[in-house]
């Protein structure tokens, strides 16, 4: 990784409107180009010595992309990934991002064990924090899945984490409802909501091929009812000339149709400012702590 040291983000004045309300967040998944569901490279057990990588050079250009959006962004990290590159998180923290755990080694969390699944959450946490010296509050779980939620938010907090990325179709209502008073909190991905299906709108896919006045309509529509809207990406989509997972016809249209259009489109929905997932979940805990009863 490149050694210039950058100055971090200013963070936004707040405001009353439904942005300083719900909060618009950036994050970034920073994980391998062969970490797709059912890709050999990314079996259990594999060397990623053997394969060629993009996390490095993609983070660096993350960081190049947060500078030139004037943000602060959550980095969900792998620990496997941060295990290979060791400076990975202290760069992250460095450039003034919150970093966080994006599991270890990208294993979906609905396909393990108890055991399994505690594992992936505590070693990837203390890999992070070892590594870079700072408290890690946040997880994601890999691919989006986690099965039981009652026994994914219980293993979240064993592990000593206080909130969750990890939802991508449930309703957010539904989400709040159901780990309302415990200490994990979930903040789900930005999705379209009635009378659009319920289908991702926060990252990958749908920023690179929608619209940009449909993109807005979806975040304009969480905001205004109060919800946040998160947005993610991955370090590996602004690595074009990378190597690439190949799955035929669909899969590489969805996967790598528009790259070019990632970083203007940002700039064009997320705001400057302290975008981090810490800090909407800081201002979630605060209104939590002062609307419950003595």
């Amino acid at each position: 990784m490149k050694n210039a040291q950058r100055k971090a983000p200013a963070p936004a004045a707040r405001s009353s409107s439904v942005e300083a309300a719900a909060g618009i967040c950036l994050s970034v998944d920073v994980e391998e180009w062969f970490h797709v569901p059912g890709h050999p490279f990314a079996a259990p057990g594999m060397d990623w010595s053997l394969f060629p990588s993009t996390v490095d050079e993609g983070v660096e250009r993350a960081l190049q992309l947060m500078d030139a959006l004037s943000v602060s962004a959550t980095f969900f990290v792998l620990g496997e990934a941060a295990r290979r590159y060791p400076g990975i998180p202290r760069r992250i923290v460095s450039c003034g991002h919150e970093l966080a755990s994006h599991g270890l080694s990208h294993r979906p969390m609905d396909e393990l064990e108890d055991r399994e699944a505690a594992v992936e959450a505590g070693e990837s946490r203390k890999l992070l924090e070892d590594s870079a010296g700072v408290a890690v509050k946040g997880f994601r779980a890999p691919c989006w899945r986690v099965g039981s939620r009652q026994a994914f938010y219980a293993t979240l907090e064993a592990a000593g984490y206080e909130y969750s990325s990890s939802l991508l179709w449930r309703k957010p209502a539904a989400v709040q409802a159901g780990i309302r008073g415990k200490r994990v909190v979930e903040i789900p991905a930005l999705r379209f909501h009635p009378p659009f299906p319920p289908v991702p709108a926060g990252g990958t896919v749908a920023l690179r091929t929608l619209p940009l006045w449909l993109l807005r309509l979806a975040r304009d529509t969480a905001l205004t009812a109060g919800r946040p809207a998160v947005y993610w990406f991955h370090p590996w989509e602004l690595v074009p000339e990378g190597p690439r997972a190949n799955k035929g016809p669909l899969f590489n249209w969805a996967r790598f149709h528009g790259l070019d259009k990632l970083a203007p489109v940002l700039k064009s929905l997320v705001p400057r400012g302290d975008r981090t997932l810490r800090s909407l979940w800081a201002l979630s805990s605060e209104g939590a702590a002062a609307q419950a009863p003595p």
